[in-house]
């Protein structure tokens, strides 16, 4: 615990206007050094999901891609030197890979939740029907031909 404290900023400075906006009370303003890691996981997983035709969101590989950069770790070693207290090297390896890990699955679902926004606006606009109407009717034409 002592560490994630040690990324929190207990006043808002103008760096942080989102989350003074969207917060009810629940969130935390964080340091420099804890958005830098976050930026650059976030650069990460814009890397790896960029590529077209997408199937699924490698988590894992983003995850290590993230903790194993050397930016990442010099700042996380800078919140360490803020902590409180002095973890031990594997908690703290354990808390920075959870953090990323953590981090890299909820992006995965906003991602996902926009991929299905974009394929309902598309739809929309061609009026297509769901991908399981879509399938069948694309299967249904095709035995038709073979009969044929």
């Amino acid at each position: 615990m002592a560490i994630l404290k040690a990324g929190k900023k207990e006043a808002s400075d103008s760096t942080q206007k989102l989350v003074s906006s969207v917060n009810r009370g629940g969130l935390w303003f964080i340091t420099e050094p804890t958005q830098k890691i976050f930026l650059k996981t976030e650069h990460y997983f814009r890397q790896f999901t960029s590529k077209p035709g997408l199937q699924r969101v490698d988590i894992v590989g983003i995850a290590q891609k993230s903790i194993s950069d050397c930016d990442v770790l010099s700042n996380y070693n800078l919140i360490l030197s803020e902590a409180e207290l002095e973890p031990d090297k594997h908690v703290s390896k354990d808390v920075l890979h959870s953090t990323v890990s953590l981090y890299v699955r909820v992006r995965s679902f906003s991602f996902a939740k926009d991929v299905l926004q974009h394929y309902k606006i598309k739809a929309k606009q061609t009026k297509a029907k769901s991908p399981r109407k879509e399938i069948s009717r694309s299967c249904q034409e095709v035995e038709d031909h073979r009969q044929e």
